[in-house]
């Protein structure tokens, strides 16, 4: 649930509780017709006090709810800031912790295919995934990298 969901939601439920108190409210009026009985012993008085008090607790659960999602956007925020600026795999800022190291990513073809394709017949060669033959890199332009263990 988002902020916008989580007050929504709180405003729902304190238009629950107004609406039990006064409901509860017209009940007592029209009880007060006859003094022979209490109010808060009858079943209606009851279901009443029931419905309020469920919507008092809803309320309460909805303002902490509120409360925990601000304070994780709030440092979900801060976090991602902070560590933006200094990360070593940062997005090649020259600063923090200096220019990352772009090796990996530039080298991962190259280091796959080594992995994956160590038969290969001749360097430059691609396997062709529908044929299961091999090719020059410059005849297939049309394949999947890496679909099976090229074997």
């Amino acid at each position: 649930m988002d902020e916008e969901y989580g007050d929504s939601y709180l405003e729902i439920s304190q238009l629950h509780v107004a609406s039990a108190q006064v409901e509860s409210q017209i009940e007592l009026r029209k009880f007060e017709a006859t003094p022979d009985e209490t109010w808060y012993d009858q079943p209606v008085a009851h279901n009443l006090k029931l419905q309020h008090d469920s919507s008092m607790r809803w309320e309460s659960i909805m303002k902490r709810h509120k409360t925990r999602i601000q304070s994780r956007i709030a440092s979900g925020c801060g976090t991602f800031v902070r560590l933006f600026t200094t990360s070593k795999v940062g997005f090649n800022l020259h600063g923090g912790q200096g220019e990352r190291d772009s090796s990996v990513q530039s080298y991962m073809r190259d280091d796959m295919l080594k992995v994956y394709c160590p038969d290969r017949p001749l360097e430059g060669y691609r396997r062709d995934s529908i044929l299961y033959k091999w090719f020059d890199e410059e005849n297939v332009h049309v394949t999947h990298l890496f679909p099976e263990a090229c074997g």
